[in-house]
């Protein structure tokens, strides 16, 4: 199944300033974000109760393309979960 394409509304940024950062580094997950995932593309705020699409793509290294809740600790999960596959994706094609 192929990922959603990018929304037009979409924001980009490199290392970005997000609430999301505060619980993943506080759980030992900042070098991990730092490293594999410095661009963050903030999708669409969504409700607890819906879907939230997120992914990254191997030939967009780094980048995390991801929907949002009002919970920076949902937001955390995600982020450390697609900077997890931009890490294996890197292996994977040698950069280690």
């Amino acid at each position: 199944m192929a990922a959603p394409e990018p929304h037009s509304d979409a924001r980009c940024a490199a290392r970005p300033r997000l609430p999301a950062a505060a619980p993943a580094t506080e759980h030992g997950f900042g070098t991990l974000l730092a490293q594999h995932a410095p661009v963050i593309c903030v999708l669409n705020r969504r409700r607890l109760d819906e879907i939230l699409h997120n992914w990254a793509l191997a030939r967009l290294p780094g980048t995390v393309f991801t929907d949002y809740t009002a919970h920076p600790e949902v937001l955390a999960r995600d982020l450390i979960h697609e900077a997890a596959h931009n890490w294996i994706n890197e292996h994977f094609q040698g950069g280690y």
